[in-house]
């Protein structure tokens, strides 16, 4: 895919940040099924996954695009393991991030009130620093308000939590 950098030296950057940023957080895109990927390949990427541990992760399975370089390279793996490889990613993906996110429970965060949330009614959104999602039940709160919350849960990417007193 034409990156310009190796995993090794991808994980030392991650690395780096984790001992320069304090509570740094990770996303990223993973195509699976990239023209000439072979199962070491994508056994390769997985060790990543759980290496990195992404707060999120965005994944598709490769499909061609008119006009970039890659639709020059023969689409050769096959679309049931594309799917295959792309369940098995997303399982890796909610292991890691169900284990960590639940190390965070009951810690307190430094968030602020982004917007109402969706649901349920009542509920704000809120945003760390680190980019991480905290909804809150709570409907006293004003947009930009900068508040103390004890993480309560996980559903999903986006973590529950109270205002602390």
């Amino acid at each position: 895919m034409k990156r310009l950098y190796t995993s090794t030296e991808y994980l030392a950057m991650v690395d780096y940040a984790r001992s320069t940023i304090q509570d740094v957080t990770f996303s990223a895109d993973v195509i699976v099924g990239f023209p000439g990927e072979t199962e070491t390949d994508f056994q390769d990427t997985l060790e990543v996954v759980r290496r990195v541990k992404y707060d999120q992760l965005f994944s598709f399975k490769y499909s061609e695009r008119p006009g970039v370089p890659a639709a020059k390279l023969a689409d050769d793996v096959p679309l049931e393991e594309k799917k295959r490889r792309l369940a098995e990613l997303i399982k890796v993906q909610e292991d890691v991030w169900y284990g960590e996110a639940a190390l965070v429970v009951g810690e307190v965060w430094t968030a602020v009130a982004e917007a109402e949330a969706r649901r349920p009614a009542g509920s704000w959104r809120l945003r760390t620093a680190n980019n991480r999602k905290v909804v809150i039940h709570d409907a006293s709160l004003v947009l930009g308000q900068e508040v103390k919350v004890r993480i309560s849960d996980c559903l999903n990417t986006t973590f529950v939590g109270e205002i602390c007193t």
